[in-house]
C-alpha cells in the first residue's frame, strides 16, 4: 500500500484538535462551556434590550411609571457587564 505524503488542512486540524482533548480534556470542555454560556448571555441580552426599548417607548407614550423601565434597565446591564466578568 503506497502512503499518503500530501498533508491537507482537515488531516491537520483532526490531529491537533485530538491532541488538545487528550492533553486537557477539563480545560477543553469548561472553555467550550463559557462559549455557551457567552453565546447564550448574547441571546439574553438581545432580548432584553428589545424588552428594555419596548417598555421605554411604552412608558413614554402612556405617562406610565418607569419602575418596569428601571427593572429592564437594571437587569440588561448586568447581563452586559457579568459575561465581560467571567
Amino acid at each position: 500500500m503506497k502512503k499518503d505524503n500530501n498533508a491537507n488542512t482537515f488531516k491537520v486540524f483532526k490531529i491537533v484538535f485530538i491532541q488538545i482533548i487528550v492533553a486537557c480534556p477539563v480545560y477543553f470542555v469548561l472553555y467550550c462551556a463559557s462559549d455557551v454560556f457567552q453565546g447564550v448571555s448574547y441571546g439574553i441580552n438581545t432580548l432584553l434590550m428589545q424588552r428594555f426599548f419596548d417598555s421605554l417607548t411604552f412608558a413614554v407614550q402612556h405617562s406610565d411609571n418607569y419602575s418596569r423601565v428601571f427593572f429592564y434597565a437594571g437587569v440588561t446591564s448586568f447581563i452586559v457587564i457579568f459575561p465581560q466578568v467571567l
